[in-house]
């Protein structure tokens, strides 16, 4: 006897009925669905604007920073209803609430000039609610809702700050490269170097004034935690508003000391009478005179600004050369007459 001459069914059919989409998940899927067209749009939106101010090699040589992203809900019903969703997980959960936006925000988005944005993996959205979605809908809006069937429910907008340099990838592929066949290329070539020589760099900056003894080569920048991208001794930091991360790099060859800035500096450096250091051009520093640089001078017109005299925008950079004599003790022994 078959089941079905007991139950009413067969046992050849299937019992297991089919479980449709529960109602909460579906709600996710639509919100995911939707803020990650609108995320995108306003990313693309706000990286349209600020790279028109930039040429296309800067594009492709930096990128830019998701400052912040703000989701405005546009009807009360889905801002109750994504705050709700949002409180139940994470009371579970306390990572779910970034665990839930990873799904919708993508590590980096480009345009078509080559520009990049950047998103921190930390970054959670900002939620805000309109004022105007807690009031009821006009007869006009009804009236565009019954054609179009479907609300636009929430409204992005992305803030960027930048453009940054990108980071170098390998330190080792990240060494000073200087043109072929300048002097800086020859300096840094096989040119006999003496070892542990020092100078004395003073810095007059926000923080006033600071001296300090450095063996070279060395960094001077206001981000000098990027030496270790760069075949440097040690760094010195620069706290100004007009002062580039990699400002002045100061080394020693052929028994002299010179200095240059790197051309991917933002801002160069001029002299207390005018003159001003172009980029990846070397510079002697004499011994016994004081080289004096004052930060701030643009690299797209090369010229000083009038005033500078405050030194928490524009510091003061003194470099002086220690004497490389050396003591009795360390020198090379000279052949005596014998008497």
């Amino acid at each position: 006897m078959k089941f079905r001459n007991i139950f009413g069914i067969s046992s050849t059919d299937k019992g297991i009925e089919k479980l449709q989409t529960r109602e909460m998940d579906a709600f996710a899927d639509n919100v995911i669905f939707e803020l990650k067209t609108l995320i995108s749009s306003a990313i693309t939106r706000a990286l349209e604007e600020r790279e028109s101010r930039y040429m296309r090699s800067i594009l492709e040589e930096s990128f830019f920073l998701l400052e912040s992203l703000v989701i405005k809900a546009m009807d009360a019903q889905i801002s109750r209803e994504l705050e709700d969703f949002l409180y139940n997980h994470e009371s579970i959960n306390p990572q779910f609430r970034a665990h839930f936006f990873s799904q919708v925000i993508q590590r980096e988005y480009r345009s078509s000039r080559g520009a990049s944005v950047r998103v921190s993996p930390g970054l959670v959205p900002i939620f805000e609610v309109n004022p105007q979605a807690l009031d009821a809908n006009t007869e006009d809006e009804s009236f565009i809702l019954s054609i179009k069937g479907r609300k636009v429910r929430f409204e992005v907008r992305a803030v960027l700050e930048g453009p940054t340099r990108k980071t170098p990838v390998a330190p080792s592929e990240t060494s000073i490269t200087t043109p072929r066949g300048t002097a800086m290329s020859q300096a840094f070539g096989s040119g006999s170097k003496t070892a542990g020589l020092s100078v004395q760099i003073t810095i007059h900056d926000q923080h006033g004034t600071t001296e300090k003894l450095v063996n070279l080569p060395v960094l001077l920048g206001r981000e000098t935690a990027t030496t270790q991208s760069i075949a440097v001794e040690s760094g010195v930091g620069i706290a100004g508003t007009y002062v580039s991360r990699r400002q002045l790099i100061v080394f020693e060859a052929f028994g002299q000391i010179y200095c240059f800035v790197p051309a991917a500096a933002s801002l160069t450096c001029s002299t207390v009478l005018g003159d001003v250091l172009r980029p990846d051009t070397l510079h002697r520093i004499e011994p016994g005179t004081p080289l004096r640089l004052l930060t701030g001078v643009p690299m797209d017109t090369l010229v000083p600004p009038d005033q500078r005299e405050n030194r928490a925008e524009y510091p003061l950079i003194d470099i002086n050369t220690v004497s490389s004599s050396a003591s009795h003790v360390h020198a090379t022994p000279r052949p005596r007459a014998v008497p």
